[in-house]
């Protein structure tokens, strides 16, 4: 009779066990913790719901979106070219991406918390991408320009009319020169306000894409591996802009119109390369980054494991966040004197760097074009 209540005991208590078990496996393959989304979501997916993974696939969307911006930089001096740009106006353009991303990453980057941060993430990258389509609408609005197809070979263009267009384009280098409002005159705002309008993108999309995914990185971590993963991160990220001068160098070997061709060489200072064939390319990678990115779980299963065990074993869900709650956490934030010293740092390097990183191709451009003339 003994050994039955034994038995019974036993059965009772593995049976609670399992029961227990079930449960936790439960909370822990929960669609919270699951990769994939919609009808793309199955066990094959669920190996890559690891940190480490993260990690790969965002570092290398990173390096993406900074090949986009150094795209920008590299391609800048083209588009003056090709619009009639002036240099005070395209360093507004530059910093559009700047004003927006100071005016919304703090909004953003608190209410992006709450939900599913790699969604968030996808969001910014696809945000990322229309930036890059809107950079490339002028170039559809306005085609090649007239100028540049008088330079190639299906123009029809002389021998002789070509030494009188050389002397017409220097007057108009003089010009351009010597009379600002002859470089005021010359070109249309449109695409001016086009390009300042995908800036604006641009910066919204850099809020969603940082502030979320390196919260979820440092979240989804263990403590003492965050900081390598964050340094992984960024080598990853610090390739972009070696690639996307790559891209600059590769795309401005081509003529502004690839399909035709050129009476002039890249040494001659009329040359106009196909800045706008990087653009398609960047948005379509952009896409496929966010796709990837997307996919990703709201919560790492170990990393739900590890909450859990902290909280006693209750889900306990994310608390409301509220304007209130941000501005507390922001006077949180002030009162912190090795936060805020850090961050006036990083403003006065800023200072110093962007100008050289906006500027210096477009130094180093003429530098090389007057060294051929």
């Amino acid at each position: 009779m003994a050994s039955e209540e034994i038995e019974a005991s036993r059965f009772l208590k593995d049976k609670e066990a399992a029961i227990n078990v079930s449960d936790d496996e439960k909370r822990l393959n929960s669609s919270d913790t699951t990769c994939g989304f919609s009808i793309f979501r199955g066990p094959a997916l669920q190996r890559f719901a690891t940190a480490h993974m993260f990690v790969i696939v965002y570092g290398i969307a990173s390096c993406f979106l900074a090949m986009s911006f150094t795209y920008f930089t590299g391609t800048i001096t083209t588009m003056e070219k090709r619009f009639n740009i002036p240099t005070k106006i395209s360093g507004l353009i530059t910093v559009g991406n700047d004003i927006s991303t100071v005016f919304t990453s703090a909004f953003l980057s608190y209410y992006a918390s709450r939900g599913h941060r790699p969604r968030w993430v996808a969001l910014g990258l696809i945000i990322i991408a229309i930036f890059c389509l809107l950079m490339l609408t002028p170039h559809f609005f306005y085609g090649p320009g007239e100028e540049a197809l008088r330079l190639t070979e299906e123009y029809g263009m002389s021998e002789s009319f070509d030494a009188s267009l050389n002397i017409t384009e220097n007057n108009d280098s003089l010009c351009h020169e010597k009379n600002s409002n002859c470089v005021e005159g010359a070109g249309d705002y449109t695409p001016i306000v086009l390009f300042f309008i995908a800036q604006i993108i641009g910066g919204i999309g850099c809020s969603l894409f940082y502030a979320p995914g390196l919260s979820y990185m440092d979240d989804n971590s263990a403590s003492s591996k965050t900081p390598a993963m964050l340094s992984w991160s960024s080598f990853l990220r610090m390739l972009g802009p070696a690639m996307g001068f790559s891209m600059v160098s590769l795309c401005l070997r081509l003529y502004i119109d690839p399909f035709k061709k050129p009476l002039i060489t890249t040494n001659d200072p009329r040359w106009m390369g196909a800045w706008w064939i990087g653009w398609i390319l960047l948005a379509f990678i952009l896409t496929i980054s966010a796709v990837f990115v997307g996919m990703f779980p709201k919560e790492m299963p170990r990393a739900k494991a590890r909450r859990l065990k902290a909280d006693g074993e209750e889900d306990i869900p994310l608390a409301e966040r509220s304007f209130q709650d941000m501005l507390d956490s922001l006077k949180r934030l002030t009162s912190n004197k090795v936060y805020v010293y850090n961050m006036l740092a990083s403003i006065l390097y800023f200072f110093g760097y962007m100008p050289y990183w906006i500027f210096t191709p477009r130094a180093l451009r003429s530098s090389t074009g007057n060294r051929h003339q």
